[in-house]
């Protein structure tokens, strides 16, 4: 970032060409609002909210002063990353209503031969419908028909996309969404499947955290016995490397509970104890 701001102040006292140089200024500043959006994301993977914050507004005031569009790509970038940094902050109302912005709509046919753009452009909107659909099962909200249409709408959209990341986030939403008519759970156990499997492929960490965590959710939470226990302690370490406090505090609730089941209350009540401390970590304004 340091080599972009030279390059930035040293074409301001250049004496080369005007067009030239006005044309390598806008680019530089579009490739330092790109690492800013892509530092955002970094930080927002770790629960770093006040990180991603300020990489947003360097992103916005980059774009200002250097004149560059905040359309297209970038501004779909900066209206989807206001809504995770939102969501991540407990607003759940300001985050649906940034992916509910009309950028994002999926209802328009695609174009037969997208340009890239374009093709960006809707897979941050897919990202955004995915998102606003996680956030819309908390209590009222929560529809089993409405989730039903939603997800019909993208299964053609992400059943088969070519980021393994989408479908797996996808997967992971049909794993966990109550739908009409309730998904079997063979059904479940296969989006699951999927959803690992996308996860390992892509090596991305915050997928396998996840999935592990709903996996111990959904199969052990009344389990007594040592599978029950290997599968909260695998949800943990998982949650430990990828180092965000708020899926750490799920995974050691899990744990906490698994252990004060089988009789090992002290054990237990300490990783309960740490899962609320983390918890107070994730969410601060939960615990004012």
């Amino acid at each position: 970032m340091n080599i972009l701001e030279g390059d930035l102040d040293e074409g301001k006292t250049s004496t080369g060409v005007l067009p030239q140089l006005m044309t390598q200024n806008l680019w530089r500043a579009q490739v330092k609002c790109y690492l800013h959006a892509y530092l955002a994301f970094l930080s927002s993977v770790s629960g770093d909210w006040s990180s991603t914050r300020q990489h947003i507004s360097n992103l916005e005031s980059t774009a200002q002063q250097s004149t560059v569009s905040l359309e297209s790509v970038l501004g779909a970038l900066v209206q989807y990353l206001k809504g995770v940094l939102a969501q991540g902050t407990g607003d759940l109302n300001a985050a649906v209503e940034f992916f509910e912005n009309g950028m994002f709509d999926l209802s328009g046919k695609p174009s037969a031969h997208p340009t890239l753009s374009e093709k960006l452009e809707r897979d941050i909107a897919i990202l955004a419908v995915l998102n606003k659909l996680s956030i819309i099962q908390v209590g009222a909200k929560r529809d089993p028909i409405i989730n039903s249409t939603i997800l019909k709408a993208l299964k053609p959209l992400c059943e088969q996309h070519p980021n393994k990341e989408i479908s797996t986030a996808y997967h992971l939403l049909l794993a966990t969404i109550k739908q009409s008519p309730d998904a079997k759970m063979f059904e479940i156990k296969g989006h699951l499947r999927h959803a690992l499997s996308g996860a390992q492929a892509t090596a991305n960490n915050q997928f396998i955290c996840i999935t592990l965590n709903v996996m111990c959710s959904r199969f052990f939470t009344d389990n007594v016995g040592p599978q029950a226990e290997k599968s909260a302690q695998a949800a943990l370490a998982t949650a430990t490397k990828l180092g965000n406090p708020l899926w750490k505090s799920v995974a050691e609730g899990m744990l906490g509970e698994c252990l004060t089941r089988q009789g090992r209350v002290a054990e237990g009540q300490e990783q309960l104890q740490a899962a609320r401390r983390l918890s107070a970590v994730a969410l601060p304004q939960f615990h004012m």
